[in-house]
């Protein structure tokens, strides 16, 4: 199975995708919604947390992205992303930078969040663990408080697997943008 690329410099390339019960695609719609809300991506860092096929880092790559990082731990998902990663990098070298790394999201974040707060661009964080493993989700927005600079965190859920929105809002605090396609959810905080 692939996925395509939706929009900017490398539309239309085709992904390979994971085939895993961890992993699963975001939905199209969706993606297009959390895109086409930013219209211009040049002096973004972009890191994609649990990224399995890269599909939104390159999406935000292919958009003008300075810069991508993209984290898997998942050994199957990560031999597909950084094919992907090389793949779209030897199509279109005029891309920005792409960094691969086979790390758990937390062992990277606790590694990483003194230079991210060196950062002189805008930082985008995507998170989009496993749904049903909510305490991804508690470790994640606790690590985050460690961040010093203003960023925008773009968290996906579902409203089946991991909680009702209204009981992510009160556990995780109130978004400042709500983005929603069937029972998944993009929950964005501006830091």
């Amino acid at each position: 199975m692939s996925i395509k690329i939706l929009g900017g410099v490398a539309r239309n390339f085709d992904l390979a995708t994971p085939h895993s019960k961890n992993t699963r695609p975001t939905s199209v719609m969706l993606k297009r919604r959390l895109f086409d809300s930013v219209q211009d991506f040049s002096h973004i860092v972009f890191v994609d947390l649990c990224a399995g096929s890269g599909a939104i880092g390159l999406e935000a790559l292919s958009r003008g992205a300075q810069s991508v990082m993209l984290i898997e731990s998942n050994k199957n998902a990560f031999r597909l992303l950084k094919q992907n990663a090389q793949n779209i990098r030897k199509k279109f070298p005029e891309l920005g930078k792409v960094v691969v790394k086979p790390s758990d999201f937390k062992r990277w974040l606790k590694q990483e969040i003194t230079e991210l707060n060196k950062l002189q661009d805008k930082l985008y964080i995507f998170f989009d663990p496993p749904y049903e493993q909510v305490q991804l989700y508690d470790d994640f927005f606790a690590m985050i408080k460690g961040l010093e600079v203003p960023a925008k965190l773009v968290v996906e859920a579902c409203q089946q697997k991991t909680m009702k929105f209204d009981q992510f809002a009160e556990k995780y605090g109130e978004p400042d943008k709500i983005f929603e396609q069937g029972t998944s959810f993009f929950a964005i905080y501006d830091l």
